[in-house]
């Protein structure tokens, strides 16, 4: 590598001398910050100058969230930073299931490949996003699209989970005398 690259992964355990990186700290506190007193978070606009001056530990040092965490917590609030962790669990888990599905199926190995596949992207997703703002990258929502399709198929070849229907139990005539009666009068009256 070259020697600035050097020098400048050298200066990570000195970050209190570099502004790009108390500038990201700077944000993130920002964030935090308006989630804590704004539950459902400040709004797409959040991060802006005027904001950031109520807001921020140093209010002239403006910077977007550097964060695909940060920006949905000071935008959308804790409740819409835990729907979209929620949504990337239910991504992974959806691939994980998938990856099972077709364990030893020949005729299915492509659609497990493209699960890890999706994986592997996400993996990358989450740990870039942590430093970029991109939290409405519009590939990840592409990855999870191709994860349901994905699902939909092996639901078509008889190997997905097959939705659950719930049926309701009738009451016994001992529990409730009453139910049984009129379970019979609607049976005779069709």
């Amino acid at each position: 590598m070259p020697e600035e690259w050097m020098q400048r992964m050298l200066s990570v355990g000195d970050y209190q001398q570099d502004g790009s990186a108390l500038g990201r700290l700077n944000a993130w506190q920002f964030a935090i910050e308006v989630a804590t007193r704004h539950p459902l978070g400040g709004g797409f606009l959040v991060f802006n100058p005027t904001l950031f001056r109520i807001y921020a530990p140093n209010p002239l040092d403006f910077h977007v969230a550097h964060s695909i965490y940060f920006q949905v917590l000071g935008e959308h609030g804790f409740i819409g930073l835990g729907l979209y962790l929620c949504l990337l669990f239910a991504t992974w888990r959806t691939a994980t299931s998938i990856i099972k599905q077709c364990k030893g199926r020949v005729d299915l190995k492509w659609v497990g490949d493209l699960a890890k596949m999706c994986q592997v992207s996400m993996v990358g997703y989450m740990v870039g996003g942590a430093f970029l703002s991109l939290a409405y990258y519009d590939f990840y929502y592409y990855l999870l699209a191709a994860l349901v399709i994905s699902q939909k198929i092996l639901l078509q070849h008889n190997i997905g989970l097959k939705p659950k229907i719930f049926v309701r139990k009738p009451a016994s005539p001992q529990s409730q005398p009453g139910v049984a009666a009129i379970v019979a009068e609607r049976v005779h009256a069709r």
